[in-house]
């Protein structure tokens, strides 16, 4: 019980000590060029491959690729938001019977997993069209 207290004591006081501080690896300049751009709608930054860190790209230039490398393909399909919402609970439903089918072969962390990802809302990958 002693050790409890004195740990609490001893994180209350780092907690005031270090509360003033900066303990961001990005000075103030950096922080608030971040926040420009992040609000700002004519670029699109996103996490690239391998944790190589963000990626910008100028609006226009990133809808027009992605419609063309991939939108504009026989591989993707334009769908309606009926057509959306049904295929998500068709393959939430078929994800669900594939975990109680192989309950027996699973691990407890796997089902864990699983249980936990079927509770969260999934919000579908959206790309508003130029």
């Amino acid at each position: 019980m002693e050790f409890e207290k004195a740990l609490k004591t001893a994180q209350n006081q780092l907690i005031r000590k270090t509360k003033k501080i900066n303990l961001r690896n990005l000075t103030l300049p950096q922080l608030q060029t971040l926040q420009l751009l992040k609000t700002n709608t004519s670029f699109i930054i996103k996490p690239t491959d391998k944790n190589l860190g963000p990626a910008i790209l100028d609006a226009e230039t990133y809808k027009d690729k992605v419609l063309s490398e991939h939108l504009l393909t026989k591989d993707y399909r334009r769908l309606s938001e009926i057509e959306a919402n049904s295929t998500m609970e068709n393959i939430k439903s078929r994800l669900k019977t594939i975990i109680s089918t192989n309950l027996l072969t699973l691990s407890k962390a796997e089902i864990t997993y699983f249980q936990r990802s079927l509770q969260r809302y999934h919000r579908l990958p959206l790309l508003r069209a130029p």
